[in-house]
Formats: structure tokens, C-alpha cells, sequence
């Protein structure tokens, strides 16, 4: 399962239309009070964002398999066709997707529904092309039988790649990977401000998937065994007496070219021993 949060350029038609409806008619339009609101509406309309949160679920073939093919074999006299199993299969993703839905109802978390063939592409399109959005959801608008964008314009129209950025019609993007989450304990809340708190566009991605207590159970006490096992091979080969070695700016020495004896060659300079270290003194020197 995948979930995506991002931040989009907003309608600014929006805003308009819930000025029209929720404004006081006693006021008129000609007002001070009025034409400074509807200036600062102008000028919020090409910075504010919206969020949105796609959720994306995929099954596993080689479990699923089994279920797909007795759905499949329901009424059918003879084996199944690779156009009923694919038919099955979606319909066994649908079922998967209702469920999911229906437990995130449970958890006050309101969704909207499925994305249709059209509007997928359409999800598509706009994270390539973000700015390009507004007009789209004005042709939306204007057309109420429009429904998203054919599968064929899902994609940019001019795309340039580069070694730290890569630009598709009107957004440039770049992409950086989450290395680590944290080893302590957090609040629900710990990325606010990732998610709240940027004024850019960006998209969130996390990528989740579901392993059997069994098997998490299993590799845990796999990693807190090796780690138990490094540090004490760790230390039994630390050299007693030997401290935390500390990292800083090497002695300024000599070159030995500018090292010259009376008769004008060359004098060796003087070797350095290097110190000793213990493996675990070494391993952070490395990295």
C-alpha cells in the first residue's frame, strides 16, 4: 500500500465563489471594506495550495492467485479464460479497496471514492505539469461531463532531464528519499511540518507493506542478535588502555622536497607513526 500527500495550486475560483455565497449582502461590492477583500482574494489565488492524499493498494499475485482463480471458475464449464482471470482479479482489487475504504471511514477519515480510468490519468498529469492544474479544473468545471483526461495525454509534453532535477512542461522537480525514520519514540504528529508547513509544492510518498507478526517477530530478534554479537566481538578486540580516538586537523609537517641538507639534496623527513586504532574506533573514521 502507498499513500501520497501533495500540495497542488489551488483554484482560485474557489475562493471566489465562497466570497459570493457567504458574504454579506448588506455590504456592497463598491465598499472600502469590499474592494480591499476582493484585492487580497486576487492576490491569494495564485499562491494558495491544496492538499490531497492518494492512497494506492496493490496486490500480491502469487497470494492472491488461488482466489482469483476459484472467483474465476464460478459458472464457467470449461477453464478459465485470461480475460475472466484478469476480470476476476479486478473485481477481487475493488472488494480489497471497499474494505480498506471502509476501515478508514472507522478511523474519521473521509474518502472521496475511486479515481476512474480518466481521472487516474488526469492524477497523473498533473503531478508532471502542477501549474497547468488550474485550467484543467476549470474545464472540469464547465463541462460537468468531462470526466479527467484520456490515458494517452496522462503524460508530459516536453520533458528535459538533468543530474539533480528533471523538468516536465511547467514544474521542475527533484526527489530525495526519506534515509532512516526515527529510532525513538515520537509523537503522531512528528511530521507536521512536512506536511503542513512547507510553502512549496512537494509530494510525500511512503510506500507500506504488510508482513505477518510471525516474520517481523523473526527478524527483529535476528537484528538485536547481530548487533549483541558486533559489540561483543567489538570488544574483546579492543586493545586495553586504548581511549576514543579523536578526529580533528592533521600537525602541519614538512615536505620533504623543502627539506634541504647543507650540500643542497634532498633530506628524508622524519616518519609518523600511526596511531592504533580499535575497530570500533575505526568503522566511524571510515564512514
Amino acid at each position: 500500500m502507498q499513500w501520497i500527500e501533495r500540495t497542488v495550486p489551488s483554484d482560485g475560483d474557489e475562493l471566489a465563489r465562497y466570497f459570493s455565497e457567504e458574504r454579506t449582502q448588506a455590504v456592497p461590492l463598491t465598499s472600502t471594506a469590499m474592494g480591499s477583500y476582493i484585492a487580497l482574494l486576487e492576490e491569494a489565488g495564485p499562491v494558495t495550495q491544496d492538499h490531497e492524499i492518494l492512497i494506492a493498494l496493490q496486490l500480491d499475485g502469487r497470494r492472491v492467485w488461488r482466489a482469483v482463480r476459484r472467483k474465476a471458475q464460478q459458472g464457467a464449464a470449461r477453464r478459465p479464460s485470461r480475460e475472466r482471470l484478469d476480470l476476476s482479479a479486478g473485481e477481487l482489487l475493488l472488494h480489497e479497496g471497499s474494505t480498506l475504504a471502509q476501515r478508514l471511514e472507522t478511523a474519521d477519515v473521509r474518502v472521496e471514492g475511486a479515481l476512474s480510468p480518466n481521472m487516474y490519468a488526469r492524477a497523473i498529469r498533473d503531478a508532471y505539469d502542477p501549474y497547468a492544474r488550474v485550467g484543467r479544473a476549470r474545464l472540469q468545471a464547465v463541462d460537468p461531463d468531462r470526466d479527467g483526461l484520456d490515458a494517452a495525454n496522462a503524460w508530459p509534453v516536453a520533458a528535459r532531464e538533468g543530474w539533480d532535477r528533471y523538468r516536465a512542461d511547467s514544474g521542475v522537480h527533484a526527489a530525495y528519499w526519506i534515509s532512516g525514520w526515527p529510532h525513538i519514540d515520537v509523537g503522531a504528529t512528528f511530521l507536521s511540518p512536512l506536511l503542513m508547513q512547507t510553502p512549496v509544492l512537494r509530494t510525500v510518498s511512503v510506500v507500506l507493506e504488510p508482513i505477518a507478526p510471525s516474520r517481523s517477530t523473526r527478524e527483529v530478534e535476528a537484528a538485536m542478535t547481530k548487533d549483541a554479537a558486533e559489540e561483543d566481538f567489538r570488544a574483546r578486540r579492543e586493545p586495553p588502555g586504548v581511549g576514543p580516538a579523536r578526529c580533528g586537523p592533521a600537525p602541519p609537517t614538512t615536505h620533504p622536497e623543502r627539506v634541504r641538507n647543507s650540500g643542497g639534496q634532498p633530506a628524508r623527513a622524519p616518519a609518523e607513526t600511526p596511531p592504533t586504532l580499535s575497530p570500533r574506533q575505526r568503522r566511524p573514521m571510515r564512514q
